[in-house]
């Protein structure tokens, strides 16, 4: 309330990602994914004005919106309420965990409620391990300093980033719609601490889970 669509194209222009989330609320969306997948998410979103916006980081360290990646939009009133989808689970974003994130599923499509019961932003981002990698393996190549040139791991991420739900502010709800194929994957945070600057995963938002054959 009382920022406008200019002042937060101006701040997208010229300061951080942080400054953003100073003028407006983070309601979610759906979450980062490599290329060639699909994320999906339900939102019951209010009347007013939003911005559609990519804080992914380029190779440069250059945020995807400082490259063109944001767009208005008008949530105008609607007509009629509608219903909140049915969920299989529901899945709280807390300081530091993801409560009640299931450690096996089917394979198949889920429906996941999404609630950020924490008190700082969160996201939920949901990736598949790559064949012949570990959990255990993953945690040490994320905790690591960056790799170098001679660096076994240097290169892409030995895991796919499939769906999830964009960072929530606290109190937001959204629906994370998954279509899971069998296999080992994990769930991750990757939003700064207000306090320490670290990634939330270093603070214990990692969390591993299986995909199991079968439907759900």
């Amino acid at each position: 309330p009382g920022k406008t669509l200019d002042d937060f194209m101006k701040i997208a222009q010229h300061e951080d990602v942080g400054a953003l989330f100073s003028v407006s609320t983070s309601v979610g969306g759906p979450g980062s994914v490599d290329q060639g997948q699909k994320s999906t998410a339900i939102l019951n979103l209010t009347p007013g004005q939003y911005v559609v916006i990519c804080i992914v980081p380029g190779a440069d360290d250059m945020p995807h919106y400082k490259m063109g990646m944001l767009a208005p939009l008008t949530v105008s009133q609607a007509t009629q309420e509608g219903k909140p989808p049915a969920a299989s689970v529901t899945v709280d974003l807390v300081d530091f965990s993801f409560t009640n994130l299931p450690r096996q599923v089917k394979a198949g499509k889920h429906v996941w409620k999404v609630v950020d019961t924490g008190k700082q932003l969160h996201e939920i981002i949901l990736n598949r391990i790559a064949p012949g990698m570990s959990f255990a393996q993953i945690e040490k190549i994320l905790t690591a300093a960056p790799p170098d040139s001679t660096s076994p791991h240097a290169g892409p991420p030995p895991f796919v980033g499939m769906a999830g739900i964009a960072p929530l502010n606290p109190g937001e709800t959204n629906w994370a719609v998954l279509d899971l194929k069998p296999g080992d994957y994990f769930a991750i945070c990757f939003v700064p601490d207000i306090k320490t600057g670290k990634p939330h995963f270093e603070l214990g938002m990692i969390m591993p889970f299986t995909v199991k054959p079968g439907k759900a």
